[in-house]
């Protein structure tokens, strides 16, 4: 039975990184300016979106669980879950992107089109999988922890960047 099971979990698995790539790729094509945006972030500084990225994600658990003790707190804690599962499913696309776009540019290939954008897509989605299945021991597991953080924290210095300031004037009515 076991390798039966085996089986379906390597097929299962198999499947969802095909419908991931497939999910990058319509993101990349519907927001172009969103995925370069994390890119210029991204380039500022690595380590600090890595560690904010990693603190951020243990925040979002802890108050979704503090918020989920209460009767009240319940949506909240289902809102805080769904934002928190967007987040950690964009942030690997995002940095499969960076990474594309990054190796495309030592290559000497600087262009910002569609094929462009999703040629850079797939090659750093490419890199990324096959980092995750290397057969040393956590060696996958660690590499997605870090991406995972990485992304996470570029894509909310990329909204905070993003958001408008708040105008202090008062609005009459």
């Amino acid at each position: 039975m076991m390798p039966d099971i085996e089986g379906w979990l390597s097929l299962f698995g198999i499947l969802f990184v095909i419908g991931f790539g497939i999910l990058g790729i319509i993101l990349v094509k519907l927001l172009p300016k969103h995925f370069d945006s994390v890119r210029l972030v991204m380039k500022k500084s690595i380590i600090k979106n890595t560690v904010v990225g990693f603190l951020l994600i243990i925040l979002f658990v802890v108050v979704i669980v503090l918020s989920a003790i209460t009767v009240v707190g319940m949506p909240v804690s289902a809102f805080g879950l769904l934002v928190l599962l967007i987040g950690l499913i964009l942030s690997s696309l995002v940095v499969s992107f960076v990474i594309g776009k990054k190796i495309l540019e030592l290559l000497g290939r600087k262009s910002s089109g569609d094929i462009h954008n999703i040629s850079s897509f797939l090659i750093g989605f490419a890199i990324l999988n096959l980092l995750y299945v290397v057969p040393i021991p956590y060696f996958g597991q660690i590499v997605q922890v870090i991406v995972t953080s990485m992304g996470f924290g570029a894509i909310y210095y990329a909204v905070r960047k993003s958001r408008s300031p708040v105008s202090s004037e008062k609005v009459s009515i």
